[in-house]
């Protein structure tokens, strides 16, 4: 009995042998499990070689620098992850993927073949596995049909915004407890205003990629670039900066784009360019001072002064019309004040007597001008309160009967 027992084993062995250097049907063979997604760069190793990192989005490294669409290269990457047995090619693969994780040591090589139809098929352990062809794509094309047309790259909420034209600033915002605006003068900022503008500047898209131009060929660049405007998002750490510079107009009016550190130029259309290259008046607070108007006890134009009723807790109807324009009222417009001819001081004070604005304020043609800090804003205004405001400096004019 112990040699029939040694048979049967010696039997099994060699059958499993057998079955394990057997090229077993497709049907039985396993699938290995393929995850990609631990892994930030990829090189195509062979004829046209390229790489993309992942660096908290993905970006081509070689042989233009650009950013891709992340979600392309992560889908593309989920196509190469499905697979299914099938024969091995007829020919050798010229090509092979490079998924790697430098900082985790991790490396995965995968040749590559494809032909002119057909599915892709992938190499994993000595076995061939059938991907969808869609796989071939960035093989055969490079990367160019994954980048992005996002002009503004996604910026770590900056901490400042920088505008140039040439050399000259024309517009700085900065960021402390609140947005601020420091050139092209000093004032406060709308924050909601600077929000929904970068929100709205990161989801704009270009409307053509021209090409790319070689970061070392200077004369192209200063071709291109030669009447620059830039706009800056600058983060205190670094970590968030991004900048985009504006070059030539074409004919069509659009203007060409770059992002610093990128190799593709981009085709802006003229308003999206006229948008992100804003003017300071975006973000200027539309009311003449921030004030809450509950606060406002007595208000001082000229040798004029309308005060609250003691009696009421209200201004009379002028008073409140001059209340609401000072700190309620949309500002339809903006102009320096130096542009502005000499005006009459107007104070607003709280119930102790402290001074809440300080400014000046003429009224002409159904508008109220109102500056303080050489910035004025001008109003829509009743023609009472302009007739009131124009008394108080003997302008006004005789009142007409109807």
């Amino acid at each position: 009995m112990r040699w029939r027992s040694t048979f049967v084993l010696a039997l099994f062995t060699a059958g499993c042998v057998f079955w394990s250097a057997w090229d077993r049907p497709l049907a039985t063979r396993s699938v290995p499990r393929l995850d990609l997604g631990q892994y930030t760069r990829v090189d195509l190793q062979g004829p046209s070689g390229w790489r993309m990192v992942n660096t908290g989005g993905w970006v081509s490294e070689f042989p233009a620098r650009s950013r891709l669409s992340n979600f392309q290269v992560e889908d593309w990457i989920a196509k190469v992850e499905t697979i299914e047995p099938c024969l091995p090619p007829a020919t050798s693969s010229e090509h092979t993927l490079r998924f790697s994780s430098p900082e985790l040591g991790l490396s995965k090589d995968l040749p590559i073949w494809f032909d002119l139809e057909g599915p892709v098929k992938i190499s994993i352990e000595g076995n061939w596995f059938a991907a969808s062809s869609e796989v071939a794509e960035p093989i055969r094309f490079g990367l160019a049909p994954f980048r992005t047309l996002q002009i503004v790259p996604p910026s770590i909420s900056p901490d400042k915004i920088r505008i140039t034209i040439g050399d000259v600033p024309a517009l700085e915002l900065s960021k402390a407890a609140s947005w601020s605006l420091h050139e092209p003068l000093l004032a406060p900022a709308d924050s909601g205003a600077v929000q929904t503008w970068l929100a709205a500047v990161e989801q704009k898209l270009a409307i053509a990629i021209l090409g790319e131009v070689d970061p070392n060929d200077h004369r192209l660049a200063t071709g291109l670039f030669s009447v620059a405007a830039e706009l800056s998002l600058l983060a205190t750490d670094g970590q968030g900066s991004r900048s985009v510079r504006f070059g030539k107009r074409l004919a069509d009016g659009s203007r060409l784009a770059q992002v610093r550190g990128e190799d593709v130029v981009f085709v802006v259309d003229s308003d999206d360019a006229a948008f992100i290259l804003t003017s300071p008046t975006r973000f200027l607070i539309p009311t003449c001072t921030t004030t809450a108007p509950e606060r406002v006890e007595s208000i001082a134009v000229g040798d004029q002064v309308v005060r609250r009723s003691s009696l009421s807790g209200r201004f009379d109807p002028m008073g409140q019309s001059l209340v609401d324009a000072l700190t309620l009222t949309p500002a339809t417009n903006f102009a320096l004040a130096s542009t502005l001819a000499e005006g009459m001081i107007v104070e607003a004070f709280d119930a102790t007597g402290a001074t809440l604005f300080s400014g000046k304020i003429q009224a002409e043609a159904g508008q109220v001008a109102v500056w303080s800090e050489g910035l004025a804003r001008i109003l829509p205004a009743s023609e009472d309160l302009i007739l009131w405001i124009q008394s108080g400096s003997g302008t006004a004019g005789p009142v007409q009967d109807p």
